[in-house]
């Protein structure tokens, strides 16, 4: 999406307008293809439509100062819009020329202006790519000699203009930053300036993860007039650097994030409410202090030889932290899916690694009054590991749990540690005796009705039967929490009071406890960009841990106004 630049003395236009890009079907209804809408934001109201045509579109911009103009690049694909109108016929585009060497070969994923306003391509090639734009004629022609060859080695991900458009950067795969120098004569070609390393600065093991996805510069009066640029990169960091000599702003990175696949793995301090950890697929376990807003602790390459989308914390002080690896099913799963980590929770040091079971880990929870860890996994079964501190701290495996459908998704232990509550895939809930072994689910004993659960997350339990909507899925609710059988680890006489739920439509639910209702009222939160894949509570009730699954991202909600 981009918003159009404040329109002067025009009368169709006279209107703060939004561009954005959409998928469309086809005239056959057959496959997907690009959309170019125009919105008046104010008025809520869809101006232009317009079928862009097929391949991948990256991005759009509107030309300086001219919101009836504007410009849409993709997948070999530049086009000049001109609009004349507000219905759907009165809208016009002009494809861009590459030249015979570039033409039909050239990808383009961002475009900016310079001083002379002129358009500066990005491509995928490495290449920066330069237009006069004539507003007065419908044909745009490339400018030859004014184009920079290789200006990144790998593809040109984000363009950026320093105020006034004298400079342009350049930021690409292989985490550098380009400065380049723009004259105000059309003609005249673009001169290249410093190349600041960022890979440096990005705290990434690999140049693939420090490939940089977004820049930005801004002015700072502190010192007076200092410039700086911001850089965001895929590998989930965002750094600040000086725009004149390219030093760091500051020793650490401002934002660090898990950088790969899907973030599933999420677990609160069990005494410290500001405190969480998470692992992903990108073979982290990262500890986050919620309310600096940062990471603080990262797990060193090699702790995790895989994926882990499964993690808790031992009780009472949170002293170690046990993470469940694997994150892909079956023949193409790695050797290390199914072990169990267990790792220092302060400095995230690896103390005991056990083969546990033979599939990927789904879920792990820790035994509140016995040193045990039940390990869910893919093959349908459910493993009992104890911790043994004497003579030597190691686990080992006590009982597997074998009854299951399908593949088991979460776990839960009764307070005392003499059950163990399980769900899977197939919609099937579990009680286990965590001393015989043995599924009680048939001939469940009156005083397991009653049981009180460490913690509460199985979507299937009898208290949370309420959170599933009408015609759900059994895959369409990722995880819940019940709030109250316990705070800092103390048993709750009332119980809970509170179910919150993560699901695959970008919703973080809450609900009263128990929810008996099927399809019970709830808050519906939106902030994740797609689906949700945890959710907990922090250690003192007050506030909800969130993550998403494509956005990596872990959120905090506040539950003051309650």
């Amino acid at each position: 999406m981009f918003f159009s630049p404040s329109p002067k003395l025009l009368t169709l236009f006279d209107r703060i307008l939004l561009a954005s890009i959409g998928l469309g079907r086809g005239k056959d209804g057959g496959h997907k293809q690009a959309e170019l809408f125009i919105h008046n934001w104010k008025k809520r109201s869809l101006l232009v439509r317009h079928m862009i045509g097929g391949g991948k579109v990256f991005g759009l911009s509107f030309w300086p100062g001219d919101p009836t103009r504007l410009i849409t690049c993709g997948v070999r694909h530049m086009k000049f819009w001109h609009c004349t109108g507000t219905k759907r016929n009165v809208i016009h585009s002009v494809p861009a020329h590459f030249g015979r060497k570039l033409e039909g070969s050239v990808s383009v994923l961002d475009v900016c202006y310079d001083r002379a306003g002129r358009a500066i391509g990005a491509s995928k090639q490495g290449h920066l790519l330069v237009w006069v734009l004539k507003p007065d004629d419908t044909t745009c022609m490339a400018l030859g000699k004014g184009s920079v060859a290789r200006a990144h080695q790998g593809a040109i991900n984000v363009l950026a203009v320093v105020p006034g458009g004298e400079r342009i950067l350049s930021g690409g795969a292989d985490g550098r930053v380009c400065v380049w120098f723009c004259d105000s004569d059309v003609h005249a070609p673009i001169m290249p300036g410093p190349v600041y390393e960022a890979i440096a600065f990005t705290m990434a093991p690999s140049v693939l993860e420090a490939s940089l996805q977004s820049l930005s510069v801004s002015v700072s009066y502190s010192p007076a007039d200092a410039k700086r640029i911001l850089i965001g990169t895929r590998g989930g960091n965002a750094v600040a650097i000086d725009l004149e000599d390219g030093s760091l702003v500051q020793r650490k990175p401002i934002m660090v994030g898990h950088h790969k696949g899907e973030l599933w793995g999420l677990a609160a301090h069990p005494s410290d409410p500001a405190v969480c950890a998470t692992s992903g697929d990108d073979c982290t376990v990262r500890l986050w202090h919620t309310e600096l807003k940062s990471c603080f602790a990262v797990s060193k390459p090699g702790v995790l030889k895989t994926k882990s989308r499964a993690i808790c914390y031992s009780p009472g002080e949170g002293e170690f932290l046990a993470a469940g690896l694997g994150g892909i099913q079956g023949r193409n799963r790695d050797k290390a899916s199914g072990n169990l980590v267990l790792l220092d929770s302060e400095n995230l040091h690896l103390l005991y690694e056990l083969n546990v079971a033979t599939d990927s880990v789904s879920d792990v929870s820790w035994s509140l009054r016995a040193s045990m860890i039940a390990v869910a996994s893919h093959d349908k079964c459910i493993y009992i590991v104890a911790v043994e501190i004497e003579p030597e701290l190691k686990l080992v495996t006590r009982n597997v749990l074998e009854g299951h459908a399908g593949d088991v998704q979460h776990v839960s232990f009764s307070r005392d540690g003499e059950w163990l509550m399980s769900n899977d895939i197939a919609g099937d809930l579990h009680f286990w005796s965590t001393v015989s072994g043995k599924d009680a689910s048939m001939n469940i004993p009156d005083s397991m009705r009653k049981a009180q659960w460490f913690p509460n997350k199985c979507p299937l339990n009898w208290a949370a039967l309420g959170i599933w909507p009408e015609d759900a899925n059994k895959l369409d609710i990722n995880a819940c929490e019940t709030r109250g059988d316990y705070v800092n680890g103390e048993s709750n006489e009332l119980g809970g009071d509170y179910i919150v739920s993560a699901d695959e439509f970008g919703n973080v639910k809450l609900f009263n406890a128990p929810v008996t209702q099927w399809c019970a009222p709830s808050m519906v939160h939106r902030g994740h960009s797609a689906h949700v894949t945890n959710v907990c509570f922090n250690a003192d009730g007050s506030k909800v841990f969130s993550t998403g699954g494509e956005d990596r991202c872990v959120f905090v909600w506040a539950m003051s106004q309650i």
